[in-house]
């Protein structure tokens, strides 16, 4: 592998990457305020904003959450994913601040510029690992692209959930681990452990993945350990930094520095089936990695290639990636619900499409039109599945879809769920997500694509059910009235009807500066100017 630092190609290259994907995700982000996880999240970072303190005033989140510190509720998340949301909330503040009637329509823009930015991270991230692979820029510049908009980053970049933050920061780990590996320098060790420390603050989950990665770098320097204690040291101080704010935030919550605000989790664990999740993540009708990122099919093509020729890049993931899927498919919630594919695998997307873009770069010289047609059809199609995953915001499919479900196979028995009952459904339990995991007349894919024909056309929902997916199996016309009203579609520029050329503006410069930073992009791509 080779070093491929921003400086190597062109030192406008990165930031005109960073800015073509990020103000594009801008232009096309949601409309939706914080709602599930992402609620108490984003109200930590504006009550650091507005207060400096951490609680999240009345929210309780999960709603059987206990209080901590002096009885106030606080985000059962780290504190890592509020605080890429405090520039949004500093922006939102200072914006409402002078213009309080913009309140309603900034919040949108305000609580997704974070995770644009996370996204525009990640495809830069996915650029430089491609690009140590020995993969051209030109080629690697294509590979980002299909990342960004043809995989399910594109879908969750669109959103304050914590996933774009470990999709990222995952990346950044996995590129600086193949690193350190290939050279393994103090200044490359202090990048792993920092990468290191970050993902641990984006999910506590991923020590398993960290812990392999260790492993790993151990074997390679087992013969030189002088190299291997410098490594560890250099790795060990970079990370500390992120211990102390696992320690200080669950201090500062609930009085102890080993109480995050997850509880039972180990019982859960001991629970599943990790065979169940496994399948269910990759191979379900509802919930295959597959279904949502067509793309990664060609990373199944291209292992036995890779396993030959970049051995080391396949272990590193198996050690990386393998271990904290195989802790989240223990758990009898594996699909990650209420969510847009397998939530628990989407990590993981940008480097499981690694092996695809290596494959390609080594065969198409050779089978150039046998590969061209299906690498095309498969990008085409997963562009087409990230559209029709953001034209609605997929609560709203999958409430439809539990109404269906009750209307037409009956009410689960909820008693012994897993999770408790909530009034009539339970949290991300089989009794609930059943038909949207492992039915097909419930696929969210194929759900939001009837949806979006009957929305546009502004057909009621009697029009809409007449041809519904599960009309395959059942003639019964169900009433799916209460939840059918909550489609719209879901583009933040919809909100300014009464504001119209504001929204123009917005749209305008936004656009134009992603297209400015295309052809920067492109520029520094011209022969001549790399290096």
């Amino acid at each position: 592998m080779t070093d491929s630092a921003p400086d190597k190609t062109s030192r406008w290259l990165a930031p005109a990457i960073f800015c073509t994907i990020f103000f594009a995700y801008m232009a096309a982000t949601s409309r939706e305020r914080p709602w599930g996880d992402a609620n108490p999240v984003y109200r930590v970072a504006e009550n650091l904003v507005a207060h400096g303190t951490l609680h999240v005033d009345s929210v309780r989140w999960p709603p059987d959450a206990p209080p901590g510190r002096n009885g106030k509720y606080y985000a059962p998340h780290p504190l890592l994913p509020s605080l890429i949301h405090v520039p949004g909330a500093a922006v939102y503040r200072i914006v409402t601040s002078f213009w309080p009637a913009t309140s309603q329509y900034a919040l949108p823009l305000a609580c997704h510029l974070g995770p644009s930015a996370l996204g525009a991270l990640t495809c830069l991230l996915f650029f430089w690992l491609c690009r140590d692979h020995g993969v051209s820029p030109r080629f690697a510049s294509i590979g980002t692209l299909v990342v960004g908009f043809a995989t399910t980053t594109w879908v969750y970049a669109r959103y304050p959930y914590t996933e774009i933050l470990q999709v990222a920061c995952f990346t950044g780990f996995f590129l600086t681990l193949l690193r350190v590996l290939d050279l393994p320098s103090d200044a490359r060790a202090r990048a792993f452990g920092l990468w290191a420390g970050v993902l641990l603050d984006s999910k506590l989950i991923y020590a398993v993945g960290v812990a392999g990665a260790g492993l790993l770098v151990a074997w390679t320097l087992r013969k030189d350990w002088r190299r291997l204690r410098s490594v560890a040291l250099w790795a060990g101080l970079t990370m500390l930094p992120s211990f102390g704010l696992i320690f200080f935030y669950n201090w500062a919550r609930y009085g102890s520095i080993f109480n995050s605000g997850y509880g039972g989790a180990g019982a859960l664990f001991v629970r599943g089936n990790a065979w169940e999740g496994f399948w269910g993540m990759f191979l379900s009708p509802g919930k295959s990695l597959f279904l949502y990122s067509p793309p990664l099919l060609l990373s199944l093509v291209a292992l036995p290639k890779c396993v030959a020729r970049y051995p080391r890049t396949l272990v590193a993931m198996v050690l990386t990636i393998v271990p904290p899927l195989f802790v989240n498919a223990r758990f009898p919630f594996w699909s990650g619900d209420f969510a847009w594919g397998p939530r628990y695998v989407v990590f993981a997307v940008p480097v499981l499409a690694l092996p695809a873009l290596l494959y390609l770069k080594e065969s198409l010289p050779v089978l150039r039109w046998k590969l061209v047609a299906p690498t095309a059809a498969l990008v085409i199609a997963g562009v087409f599945v990230q559209v029709l995953g953001s034209v609605f915001y997929w609560d709203h499919f999958i409430r439809l879809s539990m109404e269906a479900r009750a209307r037409w196979l009956g009410q689960p028995n909820r008693g012994g769920s897993v999770t408790p009952d909530r009034g009539g459904y339970c949290d991300a339990c089989f009794e609930d997500m059943y038909p949207l995991l492992w039915l097909p007349p419930f696929q969210p894919i194929v759900g939001h694509y009837w949806a979006f024909k009957h929305v546009v056309a502004g057909h009621d929902w009697k029009r809409a059910e007449a041809d519904a997916p599960w009309h395959t199996h059942t003639s019964l016309k169900l009433d799916i009235s209460g939840t059918y009203q909550r489609f719209r579609l879901d583009w933040w520029i919809l909100d300014y009807e009464k504001d119209r050329a504001a929204a123009a503006l917005l749209m305008i410069l936004m656009l134009s500066l992603s297209g400015e930073s295309a052809y920067l992009w492109w520029r520094c791509l011209r022969p001549g100017r790399n290096a």
